[in-house]
């Protein structure tokens, strides 16, 4: 179903293939892109996150007062404080914006991602292919161990976890898609990149975008970075330590079964 041609928003995580998507809408919505990240501290709105921590309510009316113009931008909510982010979510609502969420729900491999990124430096697709290079011929791989990996485990899962419970509350703004649907599909990103443009009232995607060079661009999106751990035994026992406590994070959000009498 096509909609009406409205200001949107990115809104996802790190290494969740957002920086794809980001350029291929920014070619064809008519909003001022303002590019990835502009609540970091060298981004046009960190004066509004400075100003959120003390006065909500001017922050609020701040917020109002930049989206009324209609921006395109990508927000890394994980990188911003619950209260910004609930309070963002709000003016973004308040403002008539379509949120689309890109979500990843393999948790395991975007958080030995996150991970090799933190202690490599390796945020890229390219940066990862050069450092899996250099594992290929025998050089010892990043150092896992010195990070607090339960501590990144729990903090990553709680603030999805809690975003999603507060995205809840705009059904009617908020388009969702997930990473594997986008990147890991094959053709079926097609449809998905189609639900996208009808989303952001932008019409018939192939009007605009072929399939050949969609295709292009969804291929080579996804950077496969938990791949890196079959080099080394090192990096294989991070990941499997990370899928533990993933594992058992998750577990501790189920109700408890009620004992029997």
């Amino acid at each position: 179903m096509v909609g009406t041609l409205t200001p949107c928003v990115l809104l996802s995580r790190r290494l969740s293939g957002a920086p794809t998507l980001h350029r291929m809408l920014a070619a064809h919505l008519p909003w001022r892109d303002l590019d990835e990240g502009p609540f970091r501290a060298d981004g046009p709105l960190h004066a509004v996150v400075e100003l959120a921590a003390s006065e909500p309510q001017a922050a609020h009316a701040a917020l109002i007062e930049a989206l009324q113009p209609g921006l395109w931008f990508t927000h890394l909510y994980e990188t911003e404080s619950r209260d910004f982010n609930r309070l963002l979510l709000h003016a973004l609502a308040e403002s008539g914006y379509t949120v689309l969420h890109l979500d990843r729900t393999d948790e395991v491999d975007r958080l030995f991602a996150l991970a090799l990124a933190q202690r490599a430096q390796v945020w890229r697709a390219h940066e990862v292919d050069t450092l899996r290079e250099r594992l290929r011929a025998g050089e010892s791989p990043p150092d896992l161990s010195a990070l607090a990996l339960q501590h990144l485990v729990q903090h990553e899962l709680a603030y999805r976890h809690w975003m999603q419970a507060e995205l809840a509350h705009y059904p009617h703004r908020v388009h969702t898609v997930t990473h594997a649907e986008l990147y890991r599909s094959g053709l079926q990103g097609l449809v998905t990149v189609d639900a996208l443009f009808g989303a952001c009232g932008l019409g018939q995607r192939q009007a605009r975008l072929d399939d050949a060079s969609l295709l292009r661009l969804l291929f080579h999106a996804d950077d496969h970075a938990s791949g890196l751990r079959q080099y080394a035994p090192a990096l294989q026992q991070a990941y499997a330590l990370i899928q533990q406590e993933a594992h058992a994070t998750i577990d501790g959000w189920a109700p408890q079964a009620c004992p029997q009498h």
